[in-house]
């Protein structure tokens, strides 16, 4: 009878690791895509598809084009930025570019007493404007939060945070309201875009943007 118990327990145990792997296999392979399902796409999701994993199309004109593109690339994951706004419907977005605010400054400094004022600057900051451009164009948190992540949003919005940082670096400065006025003017006009999907002065700040930046 002993025996048979820890037989049972052991299967038990198997059964729920198998269980717990293909969990695992099925969040870390994210929702699947059928070449069926990409005929149906419309160009700017086709567009979106390619940038949510980092290929570029240059060649592409017509919709065959994008099609095609994205069915070889079915086997590539999704990118961070890809991954970042599929949280952001659910994440605040003070809080998604503080996060990304302190990768920033985390990849350029040791400084945690800069990076730590640089993130409270910008989360206090998206707080304010992502609730007055609420109240003034009617835009939900959520909307705004994953526009934000979108090309060319997001690398304008990423850059204004390295210029700032770039700026803190320089001159040693830790004071959150000294920051807040060289960062505030940078963001409230491109989330202002952001909110409004204004993209015409996005492209026109990746002209002048190191192609590293880009």
């Amino acid at each position: 009878v002993k025996s048979r118990r820890l037989g049972q327990t052991s299967a038990r145990v198997v059964m729920n690791f198998l269980f717990l792997l293909f969990v695992i296999l099925l969040l870390w392979k994210g929702e699947a895509v059928s070449e069926d399902e990409i005929h149906k796409m419309k160009i700017k999701d086709l567009k979106q598809f390619l940038t949510d994993r980092g290929v570029k199309c240059e060649d592409c004109v017509e919709k065959g084009d994008f099609v095609k593109k994205c069915i070889q690339s079915l086997s590539i994951p999704v990118t961070k930025a890809a991954e970042q706004r599929a949280q952001a419907s659910t994440k605040p977005i003070d809080e998604l570019w503080g996060q990304i605010s302190d990768e920033i400054c985390k990849g350029m400094t040791n400084r945690e007493d800069m990076c730590r004022q640089l993130k409270g600057v910008v989360e206090s900051a998206f707080f304010q404007f992502a609730r007055q451009y609420k109240r003034d164009l009617s835009v939900t948190p959520a909307h705004l939060a994953t526009t934000s992540l979108k090309h060319p949003y997001l690398p304008v919005g990423k850059f204004h945070i390295k210029e700032t940082l770039e700026w803190m670096i320089k001159r040693d400065v830790k004071n959150a309201d000294e920051i807040r006025v060289v960062y505030v003017p940078k963001l409230k006009p491109w989330l202002r875009d952001v909110a409004l999907e204004n993209m015409n002065p996005m492209f026109e700040a990746l002209k002048g943007m190191p192609k590293e930046e880009l």
